[in-house]
């Protein structure tokens, strides 16, 4: 049977990772599109640079950690900050991911959940099988937020704000999974989503 390829989209802090690791313990390969972007921006790697160089553009000081990377706690802030800078940002970052997707994709013959929170501003639908959508209520989103990066609720909304707008996700997508419950309930949906995936022709 044909492997399924799912994107897994929604809000910040709305249980992405905790869907793709329910799908990760039915047997799916999960790729972080996250991941791959701290992959690529290591301090050894050509994307490095540049990224470096569009920040001082930008007056954007201090990006540079000394931890073999970028200090991801000041590029936050200023891709929160700055919707012309996060846009420049992505124009550098977004070709590169893609590649890397596309690459881990073409090595694994299982079925492959990806979770890529900017999936329908990078324009990858056409990657993807089944594109499902992880929805969350704002103030919940809000809560973990502040509690994760111990920030101010003003601060947590900035970064909600700069995200396409949930109805449109929602809309496009070919599912919608509500996560306002426990964790237990998220596991549950996503194993409704792998018996659909039995029953519809995928492994």
């Amino acid at each position: 049977m044909k492997k399924a390829i799912i994107g897994i989209t929604g809000g910040i802090s709305s249980g992405k990772t905790a869907f793709c690791n329910a799908l990760l313990d039915s047997g799916f390969t999960v790729i972080n599109a996250d991941h791959i972007v701290k992959r690529i921006t290591r301090q050894d790697q050509p994307l490095y640079k540049k990224i470096v160089e569009l920040a001082y553009s930008y007056n954007i000081k201090d990006i540079a950690s000394k931890n073999n990377g970028l200090d991801r706690n000041i590029m936050r802030k200023a891709v929160f900050s700055d919707h012309s800078f996060k846009a420049e940002i992505e124009k550098l970052i977004h070709p590169q991911v893609i590649r890397e997707i596309k690459s881990e994709i073409s090595g694994t013959d299982n079925n492959i959940a990806v979770e890529i929170p900017l999936l329908f501003e990078a324009h990858t639908e056409n990657l993807f099988d089944y594109i499902v959508c992880i929805y969350r209520d704002k103030s919940l989103m809000l809560n973990n937020l502040v509690s994760k990066y111990n920030i101010t609720e003003e601060e947590a909304a900035a970064m909600l704000g700069t995200h396409m707008n949930m109805s449109f996700k929602m809309r496009n997508s070919h599912f919608v999974v509500f996560n306002n419950g426990t964790v237990k309930d998220l596991n549950k949906k996503a194993e409704l989503l792998t018996d659909y995936l039995d029953h519809s022709g995928t492994k």
